[in-house]
C-alpha cells in the first residue's frame, strides 16, 4: 500500500525495513495536517447481508484451504447462514469513483496526504460480540446492515525525515441503517481495529544482502500450507472493491513499490487465519463448538504471490481475565520466517 518512484529494477524489500515501520520508539509530535485526522467526520457505509459475496469468498478460501473445506456451501440456504467469522471483510467496501483514489489505487480517506504516500497494511483487531443474539443477527438473509468509520488515532515514529505514520482506522458494524452512537456497545456486533503505517516516498532504500528471518514463537501443534496465486488476488480484490496496485499489478510492485512480485492482502491473510482457527477449534467444522471472541494480529513481513506461507496455530492455553482460551496463531513465508503473529480468544460456546 505506498507509492514511491524508484529505479526501473527489481530488489526485495528487507524484512528489516519492513519491520522498522512498526517500530515502539516514542511517538513524535505529529504535523499540524496529520494531527488532524481523528477529527475528520466518520463515514457510514451501508450495505446488506447477501449471501453472494460471503459464498465467494468461501469459494477463494476453500480452494487455497481444501482441506478444511468439507462441502461447497450453496449460495443461497434455508434457514439462511449465519455470517462466518471474517466474513465482514467482503461487505462495507470503498464507495468511491476511482477518480477520487490516490494514485496507488487505495482509499484517500485514510491517508494523511504528502509527503507520506507510500502505505502498509501494520496489523489490527477484530472484537465480535458474544451471545446468541449476535450470532442471530448476522443472517446471511439480505437484512440492512451498517459500518461506521473513523480515524480513532494518529501517532508519528521515528527520526525527522524518516517517520511513519500509523493510523488507526476504527469500524465498527451492527444492524440497520440508522447511525448510533459509539459508545452504545449493545448496537454493534463487530468492532475492528485497522492499522496502516504511511511513509515518505523516499524513505524505500534499496539494501544488498540475504534479508534477515524473524523466528517463530515456538512450535505449532497444528499448521497447513496454502500459496496463494494472482488469481486469488484478484478475486479477494474484486469482493473487497480493493483497487491497490501492489496486488493487481506485478510491475507497479516492482518498479515503484520495490517489491519483489505482488504483495497478499493483509485482511486475506486475516480471513485464511480466522478460517483456519475456527475449523481447528470446531472439530473440522468452522464455528461449531467454539467461538473466537478476540484477533489480534502484527503483520511484520510481506508475503508475496506464489510463494508458499504456512499458517500455524498454538493452544490452547487459559486467557487471563475471560472465560475463554488463548491461541497463539501466525503466519511463516516461504523461507520460514514469521510474516504475521497474532493472538485470539476462543470461548467455548456453551459459555457463551
Amino acid at each position: 500500500m505506498a507509492t514511491a518512484i524508484l529505479p526501473r529494477r527489481c530488489f526485495t524489500v528487507p524484512r528489516r525495513l519492513w519491520l522498522r515501520g512498526l517500530s515502539t520508539s516514542a511517538p513524535r509530535p505529529s504535523p499540524p495536517r496529520v494531527h488532524d485526522m481523528p477529527s475528520r467526520p466518520a463515514k457510514l457505509i451501508y450495505d446488506y447481508l447477501t449471501p453472494t459475496h460471503s459464498h465467494l469468498l468461501d469459494v477463494t478460501l476453500a480452494d487455497l484451504l481444501p482441506s478444511l473445506h468439507t462441502s461447497s456451501s450453496p449460495a443461497v440456504s434455508s434457514p439462511p447462514a449465519a455470517l462466518p467469522q471474517g466474513h465482514h471483510l467482503v461487505y462495507f467496501p470503498i464507495q468511491e469513483a476511482p477518480s477520487r483514489l490516490v494514485p496507488d489505487g487505495a482509499d484517500p480517506d485514510h491517508s494523511p496526504g504528502a509527503p507520506y504516500e507510500r502505505r502498509m497494511w501494520a496489523g489490527g483487531e477484530v472484537v465480535f460480540r458474544r451471545g446468541a443474539a449476535a450470532a442471530a443477527a448476522l443472517r446471511l438473509d439480505g437484512r440492512a446492515c451498517l459500518c461506521k468509520e473513523r480515524i480513532a488515532e494518529v501517532d508519528v515514529r521515528g527520526a525527522e525525515g524518516d517517520e511513519r505514520v500509523f493510523v488507526h482506522v476504527k469500524r465498527s458494524y451492527g444492524l440497520g441503517h440508522e447511525d448510533r452512537d459509539e459508545s452504545e456497545g449493545e448496537g454493534w456486533l463487530i468492532e475492528e481495529r485497522r492499522t496502516l503505517v504511511f511513509m515518505r516516498n523516499s524513505g524505500l532504500e534499496e539494501i544488498s544482502g540475504t534479508p534477515r528471518l524473524i523466528k517463530s514463537p515456538s512450535n505449532a501443534t497444528f499448521s497447513v500450507s496454502l500459496t496463494p496465486s494472482a488469481i486469488h488476488l484478484f478475486h479477494f480484490s474484486a469482493l473487497t472493491f480493493n483497487a491497490h496496485a501492489i496486488h493487481l499489478d506485478r510491475r507497479y510492485a516492482q518498479q515503484t513499490d520495490g517489491h519483489r512480485s505482488l504483495l497478499v492482502h493483509g485482511p486475506l491473510t486475516l480471513a485464511l487465519m480466522l478460517r483456519v482457527l475456527g475449523a481447528h477449534v470446531g472439530g473440522g467444522q468452522e464455528g461449531a463448538g467454539a467461538f473466537i471472541s478476540r484477533f489480534s494480529y502484527r503483520n511484520l513481513a510481506p508475503l508475496y504471490v506464489d510463494e508458499a506461507m504456512r499458517i500455524c496455530l498454538r493452544g490452547p492455553r487459559e486467557s487471563p481475565g475471560s472465560n475463554g482460551q488463548t491461541w497463539d496463531v501466525w503466519i511463516e513465508g516461504e523461507k520460514g520466517g514469521l510474516a504475521v503473529k497474532g493472538s485470539a480468544v476462543v470461548e467455548d460456546v456453551s459459555k457463551v
